[in-house]
């Protein structure tokens, strides 16, 4: 997934069209307006989601109790919930395995 996601911000600016009579002996000195720069903001959240993730064998995250063997390639899925619709992750930072049978992780 790209980190470096480009976000753009719109805003509304109104073009104000000024017509002066002159026959009235009425003169105007100027017209001005002002505009302040636009600020970057940056902020940063965090969030704590409970998930499941379970052995699978295919991308469909059908259930898998496949015994495994070293080197064999482990299918991992990873369930978010019903809750969290809508969110995606891009990456698993730590990842600890346990045996449920013997308690090796």
């Amino acid at each position: 997934a790209d980190k470096n996601k480009t976000f753009s911000v719109n805003f509304y600016e109104t073009v104000a069209t000024i017509t002066v009579d002159m026959s009235q002996g009425f003169s105007v000195e100027g017209i001005s307006t002002d505009r302040d720069e636009a600020a970057n903001i940056t902020r940063s959240t965090s969030t704590n989601y409970t998930l499941d993730a379970y052995q699978c064998k295919d991308t469909l995250g059908t259930p898998s109790n496949q015994v495994m063997s070293q080197a064999s390639i482990l299918g991992l899925c990873i369930d978010l919930g019903a809750d969290v619709e809508g969110t995606q992750f891009d990456d698993v930072l730590n990842l600890t395995l346990t045996q449920d049978n013997n308690g090796v992780s």
